[in-house]
């Protein structure tokens, strides 16, 4: 089997309240368990993270509708959280004594990749996290 044919596709509307962040990484955690056969592997805390982060700053900032589209491999997870805002996201510094504002710089922390482009219907912002790391070199 190749790994195209292990990837795990799903896509959803995602309620746009307090909740959302939650009911996203179980949606998650299910279809990782699907596609590993219930391995829980290196990497998903902060897959579950970055879905949190991106989940919730739709809500927050964001309009409704919220979609959210996850694809899952054996070494990789692709989150793509798309809103009805209008606004354009932004990596910002932090307030040392602010309890909000750092979402998109703890998303770059953990994925290979992201990124933020517009379309006809709002905002998409995307992430791809390993689910497996190599050893740094020695």
């Amino acid at each position: 089997m190749t790994t195209e044919e292990r990837v795990g596709r799903r896509t959803v509307r995602v309620p746009h309240a307090a909740g959302a962040p939650r009911a996203a990484r179980a949606l998650l955690r299910r279809t990782v368990g699907e596609v590993l056969g219930g391995v829980a592997p290196a990497g998903l805390a902060d897959a579950e993270l970055a879905l949190s982060e991106l989940v919730t700053n739709a809500v927050r900032h964001g309009g409704p509708p919220i979609g959210l589209r996850l694809a899952v491999s054996p070494e990789w997870i692709s989150i793509e959280v798309r809103d009805g805002g209008r606004g354009r996201p932004v990596v910002r510094e932090p307030d040392p004594d602010a309890v909000s504002g750092r979402g998109l710089a703890i998303v770059r922390a953990v994925a290979d990749e992201w990124g933020v482009r517009r379309d006809g219907s709002g905002t998409v912002v995307h992430a791809v996290l390993p689910l497996r790391r190599t050893p740094a070199a020695a």
